[in-house]
């Protein structure tokens, strides 16, 4: 609608007088839709700034949730070996195989001593609740949680 408005419009306007061509196009359209308009400076150095933010973040978190991913790994596999097991696992030989394997992964967010391993009166609870600071700037800092456990039973039912 109104592109047949501009149309006819123009057409008015060239009915008029010719002393207006000017400020119009050459297929009857005014000049003023015509006139594009792009990203200004400060939006660009805006945009670009964002980006380098969000570049960064990127860059100094991912690789501590990959390290995550692996601590999540690495319970999950003493879990699945002690259900495999026809005796469970000590805590001594539980912590053992942690330590192994955070090495093995080569984890260097925690260590076997900062995972807790608490026996109740049907299964040990292996937990490793841990956080880490990452500086992203010079005075700002990023600190991510992370809370990982398993349940290790006494009895299994097969």
């Amino acid at each position: 609608m109104s592109q047949l408005y501009f149309r006819q419009q123009a057409d008015r306007s060239d009915s008029d007088s010719d002393s207006d061509s000017k400020s119009q196009s050459q297929n009857g359209y005014p000049a003023l839709l015509h006139r594009q308009a792009g990203i200004s400076s400060v939006g660009f150095v805006f945009t670009i700034a964002l980006g380098f933010l969000l570049l960064t973040c990127t860059l100094k978190m991912l690789p501590v949730y990959i390290q995550n991913w692996n601590v999540q790994s690495v319970l999950d596999s003493v879990q699945s070996e002690h259900l495999e097991r026809s005796t469970p696992l000590t805590k001594a030989e539980i912590r053992s195989r942690i330590n192994k394997r955070l090495n093995i992964n080569q984890i260097t967010v925690l260590t076997s001593k900062q995972i807790t391993i608490e026996k109740t009166a049907e299964a040990y609870t292996v937990i490793a609740n841990y956080e880490v600071r990452e500086q992203l700037f010079s005075n700002i800092d990023v600190v991510m949680k992370f809370d990982n456990n398993v349940t290790l039973p006494f009895n299994r039912e097969d």
